[in-house]
């Protein structure tokens, strides 16, 4: 778990017996329950490391088996995703560390002219084009 993620998991004493938070969305808010009280974070307050790791899971379970690329790039946690801009993206390059997937579209329109260059052969190859991706933040010291 990455330290920022701790602070919001260290809140209250059913954390430390054992008990694993509920999380929500309410609001534009998280909401995190320990047995009979929820614990509300504006979205804004959480660090973006669990915002990111909240929406991608909320985004996963959206898209669920859907191979449109259409449809997963256009959805609204998607979205939300490439509203965090630039703080989110060594999250979105160590997540295609582990598990290649379609952040290309939200990786170029962050950080738009700066993208790199995805040899033709690479094109619709996840594993291939995440490598590329992975190494060009390797280089600029995201990851």
């Amino acid at each position: 778990m990455p330290v920022e993620s701790e602070a919001l998991f260290n809140k209250g004493a059913e954390h430390q017996a054992g008990k694993i938070p509920q999380w929500s969305v309410e609001n534009n808010s998280i909401v995190e329950s320990h047995g009979d009280y929820p614990a509300m974070e504006s979205l804004h307050q959480v660090p973006v490391g669990i915002r990111f790791e909240f929406l991608r899971d909320l985004w996963r379970q959206d898209i669920g088996r859907d191979s449109s690329l259409t449809n997963i790039t256009k959805n609204k946690y998607y979205s939300q995703i490439i509203e965090l801009k630039t703080p989110v993206v060594p999250y979105i390059l160590k997540e295609l560390q582990v598990r290649p997937g379609p952040w290309f579209f939200a990786l170029r329109s962050i950080i738009k002219d700066d993208s790199p260059k995805i040899p033709n052969e690479y094109i619709g190859n996840f594993k291939k084009m995440s490598e590329v991706w992975v190494e060009w933040g390797k280089h600029r010291g995201m990851i």
